[in-house]
């Protein structure tokens, strides 16, 4: 069953495109985006049809069988409503949504709507999650250390970041934005739930932005349902790309280096573990999307947009803790 897509939004959605690509099953029907320039270069580099806006796309495209929506997060709500009103299957790009209020509400309409959904959470489909989560189940740990640093987010084809990265208002700030993925990933491999946080942050000098109240270096103090105890420091004002997930415990000390080519190394029972995990995450994420899309199955996406709704969560709780300096706890996502 051959599965026709759309794709909203051209920055990272480039990402997905290049997955979708790989895919036998897949037929990618039209694009769209803001910047016609951009625009046109990817519909020529794909062949497909083109629109520069999200509503002319589902307007005219009426064979789709799901969308990949790519937008910055402050403006996905009228177009998964109209999403959801066509019953088309979704992958929303992370985080789900700029603030946890509209991220429920999104999740209501999805709820309602009984459509497929999934969202960005790519490091969940690496080999070393499911590696870790089951050495955790097994053995438990003491704490995790996330550490961050890297330059502000750009594409390829933009020479400065997008500029609603630099407003808190339009991109819910460096945790929320790109953070997520870490607090996702570690609710993820851990699988308990962080209860409450501490936060705080330095908006930094390297970026001299007028208005921008985004930092450039956050850190973050997380306790677990579990007892694990986790810190995240983020930084966005870096020449290099540090990403790195550490958690040790009783008898191991494990380090997952992020990167194209992802590492795991450390030791576990005094044994030196030093391993690399050469999938594409993104591939295999796209993959199971389609896959589920096929088999009209949620229980293949590893991230749901309820389940994301949880890691948002961490993150806003974050946020706030660092807006006025006291300890969050964290809101538990609603029940369905």
């Amino acid at each position: 069953m051959t599965i026709q897509v759309g794709v909203i939004g051209l920055g990272i959605g480039q990402k997905h495109l290049a997955s979708l690509a790989q895919i036998p099953d897949v037929r990618i029907v039209a694009v769209a985006d803001l910047v016609e320039s951009h625009l046109l270069s990817i519909a020529s580099l794909y062949n497909t049809h083109h629109y520069m806006h999200w509503q002319c796309l589902l307007d005219q495209e009426l064979a789709l069988d799901a969308v990949v929506l790519a937008t910055p997060s402050h403006v996905r709500i009228e177009p998964i409503k109209a999403i959801c009103e066509r019953k088309l299957a979704l992958f929303c790009e992370k985080p789900p949504a700029v603030c946890l209020d509209t991220a429920h509400q999104i999740a209501k309409l999805l709820t309602q709507a009984g459509i497929i959904n999934a969202v960005g959470f790519q490091y969940r489909y690496s080999l070393f999650a499911e590696r870790l989560s089951q050495l955790l189940r097994e053995r438990g740990a003491h704490f995790a250390r996330i550490l961050v640093a890297t330059g502000w987010p750009t594409f390829n084809w933009m020479p400065t970041p997008p500029q609603h990265l630099y407003k808190k208002a339009a991109s819910g700030g460096p945790l929320i934005e790109h953070g997520i993925h870490f607090q996702d990933v570690l609710r993820y491999i851990t699988n308990a739930e962080p209860v409450s946080v501490q936060a705080m942050a330095e908006l930094g000098t390297l970026q001299p932005v007028e208005g921008r109240d985004t930092e450039e270096t956050t850190l973050l103090l997380a306790r677990y349902s579990s007892g694990l105890l986790a810190t995240q420091v983020h930084c966005w004002s870096h020449v290099g790309d540090v990403s790195q997930l550490q958690v040790v415990g009783y008898d191991f000390d494990l380090t997952w280096h992020f990167a194209d080519i992802h590492h795991l190394v450390g030791m576990i029972d005094q044994q030196t573990i030093n391993e690399c995990d050469r999938t594409n995450p993104y591939l295999e994420e796209m993959k199971t999307f389609i896959a589920a899309v096929q088999q009209h199955n949620q229980r293949l996406i590893r991230s749901s947009y309820i389940d994301a709704c949880q890691s948002m969560a961490v993150c806003q709780a974050a946020t706030e803790a660092i807006d006025n300096s006291i300890a969050h706890t964290v809101v538990p996502s609603f029940l369905l």
